[in-house]
């Protein structure tokens, strides 16, 4: 098992990946994960990762996690006969996805060291705006990533509100990209952006 959910007796939820907490739900994807295709081409295992949601890109790949069937347009199940294909019948296998943004990729290795203690975007080139951002960010625990990725992406942007309002709702691939981004950008200009 990947994550644990745990209950505290007045209610309160979290999840312990790894040796990592994680106490907000919408920071989790149950039952609708991403996946990596190409991860499903080479691997041919599912890694615990894809149900985070700010892990919206593929370290190993480059690439954007897909969420939804091409074929059928249903969200990925996690409750599917095959980890390789759809309930419909779609294979993922030969499914490519856009290469994905910077931030994006830094933000899953940095994931990817929390979780299984290994980087794999350290040898590639980043501009230094980026760079700066993921040192201070590498100093986080996984829950204060996300709640650092989450307030400064979403709750602090006001020049372009995105489509996840403050009700909590988990952000599609496409929106933690968005909140991502909006993240990087606000850290990248600190402490001029805060003026």
């Amino acid at each position: 098992l990947f994550g644990i959910e745990y209950r505290s007796e007045d209610g309160g939820r979290k999840w312990q990946i790894a040796d990592q907490w994680v106490t907000k739900d919408y920071f989790v994807r149950a039952g609708h994960p991403a996946i990596c295709p190409a991860c499903l081409r080479s691997e041919g295992f599912l890694r615990g990762q894809w149900d985070l949601t700010f892990y919206a890109a593929c370290s190993l790949h480059s690439q954007r996690l897909l969420e939804t069937c091409p074929a059928c347009r249903r969200p990925v199940s996690a409750h599917r006969a095959r980890i390789d294909a759809c309930n419909c019948g779609h294979s993922f296998l030969s499914d490519e996805t856009p290469p994905a943004p910077e931030e994006a990729l830094w933000l899953a290795s940095l994931v990817d060291r929390r979780v299984t203690n290994t980087i794999h975007r350290a040898t590639r080139q980043t501009s230094e705006k980026t760079g700066r951002v993921v040192d201070r960010l590498a100093l986080l625990d996984l829950d204060a990533l996300f709640k650092t990725i989450w307030f400064f992406g979403h709750c602090f942007t006001t020049n372009n509100p995105l489509q996840t309002g403050h009700g909590r709702q988990k952000p599609s691939v496409d929106a933690a990209l968005q909140i991502i981004g909006a993240a990087f950008d606000v850290l990248g200009d600190w402490p001029d952006s805060f003026i």
